[in-house]
């Protein structure tokens, strides 16, 4: 199965339950794959991995719901910084 129907699936499933609209899509990737030329109608912004990811996120949601999706950052720089998201103190 492939990145692009994987999405796509996930895209229709989600737009089922979501309670509100997301505003933005953010694809994070560590290397550009052909495939996300095929992504480009569902995703609203791609962003390479980088030492600023988080403020490019946070600069490309403008505080609006969104939606982030991190493709293959397990040895990512940035993965410590990453984490912090999903960290609930």
């Amino acid at each position: 199965m492939g990145k692009h129907f994987l999405f796509q699936t996930f895209w229709k499933i989600l737009n089922h339950f979501q309670k509100f609209h997301l505003s933005t899509i953010i694809y994070v990737y560590k290397v550009w794959q052909t495939k996300f030329d095929e992504m480009q109608s569902l995703v609203h912004v791609f962003l390479q991995d980088n030492d600023n990811v988080i403020e490019k996120i946070k600069e490309k949601g403008m505080g609006q719901p969104m939606l982030v999706i991190f493709d293959d950052l397990i040895n990512s720089n940035s993965l410590a910084d990453i984490a912090t998201l999903f960290t609930v103190d």
